[in-house]
């Protein structure tokens, strides 16, 4: 009876914000959102915010500051990086996975991989990702935990649209609104973490709660289905953001707290590449298995729809594919390829363990110099 009446007041919730959004010029006034915000945060750094500068960084010409930018690094990372995307994009769709172009694309990526850490390995100090800073317990805990927990939460983010649009019939309006209860779970874990570790010093123990509840809330989203109710949606998806962002913030603090002064850049450095890197290779992962399961699931049902076809069209011209009393068999399909696929964050979920355990325990009010 209770979840029945709040679902019903969700839906009124959700209807009424739509008519406000329909009033308006329409969802592009969202990216004019950004330039104030912008305006007033480029405006602020550069009144308020003051950068020091060593003697030593003085004293360097142009050509030595070039160098220190490692350019050969970004020339040999960007490549190896793209031609995974590509190997991952075309391995099982537009090609087989034995097929000579692929296996080559992941020779490249290997030897310019491979290339790239020599090369870090032989600058020392003076490379992107120094090898000493890199082999400090803490920044591989970090990195390894940071890592997992934004390529769980990227992935679950990049395929809940397609499951509020094309499973449940959502407009993309709705689908967005759909989307707060992740952003707000997400705050709340951060704000939450940010207290407590002012307040007990530890931001360990924040980690291994992060880790404990995101493989539950990862298997939790793998049961979503044609029918789940609108109020176990906003409480999994609101589960999930909440689990991402209570230890989100943690593995900056022990870089910063266990590494000295000199070194703290550098070691939140390999932190944000984690963070960063995680998600496009994940995303790209999971679309490999999104659509090789998909046209699996509907070879019975969609004739000719192969990996090639729903990379080169979308999900939005299946219907136009399919006779109507069939239309439930797709979206049952698709709704097991998108929980397949969601298995995924639930291993990447479960392997921020890793880092949880492997994290120093240093309180940030001992900072040692």
């Amino acid at each position: 009876m209770f979840e029945a009446v709040l679902e019903a007041m969700i839906e009124a919730m959700l209807e009424a914000m739509l008519e406000d959004a329909s009033a308006s010029e329409g969802w592009r006034w969202c990216f004019w959102i950004n330039l104030p915000i912008g305006s007033v945060s480029l405006a602020t750094l550069f009144f308020l915010f003051s950068d020091p500068r060593t003697r030593q960084e003085d004293d360097l010409t142009l050509t030595q500051k070039i160098r220190e930018l490692d350019l050969l690094s970004n020339c040999l990372f960007i490549p190896s990086l793209t031609t995974l995307f590509v190997a991952l994009s075309w391995a099982g769709t537009k090609y087989p996975w034995s097929d000579r172009k692929v296996i080559a694309l992941f020779v490249v990526f290997a030897v310019l991989l491979a290339a790239f850490v020599f090369n870090q390995y032989r600058r020392g100090d003076s490379a992107a990702l120094p090898f000493r800073i890199i082999k400090n317990r803490s920044v591989i805990a970090g990195f390894i935990f940071t890592t997992c927990t934004n390529s769980m939460t990227n992935v679950l983010e990049w395929y809940l649209p397609t499951y509020y649009q094309v499973v449940r019939s959502r407009t993309p309006s709705e689908s967005g609104y759909l989307m707060i209860p992740i952003l707000v779970g997400m705050m709340l874990g951060l704000f939450l973490q940010g207290i407590g570790t002012t307040t007990f010093g530890y931001y360990a123990p924040f980690m291994i709660f992060a880790s404990v509840c995101m493989p539950i809330a990862g298997g939790l989203m793998t049961t979503y289905g044609l029918h789940t109710s609108l109020t176990k949606i906003i409480l999994y998806s609101g589960f999930v953001g909440f689990s991402g962002g209570i230890g989100f913030q943690a593995p900056q603090a022990a870089v910063q707290t266990t590494l000295s002064a000199a070194d703290v850049n550098l070691g939140i450095g390999v932190i944000l590449f984690g963070q960063s890197m995680g998600p496009a290779v994940f995303i790209a992962i999971a679309q490999v298995i999104f659509t090789n399961q998909l046209s699996s699931s509907l070879e019975d049902v969609v004739p000719g729809l192969t990996p090639t076809y729903i990379e080169g069209h979308g999900l939005g011209n299946i219907k136009n594919w399919v006779p109507t009393q069939r239309w439930d068999e797709v979206l049952g399909g698709i709704n097991r390829s998108l929980t397949h696929t969601w298995y995924l964050t639930v291993a990447l979920a479960c392997t921020t363990m890793v880092g949880s355990l492997l994290i120093e325990w240093r309180s940030v009010k001992q900072k040692q110099p």
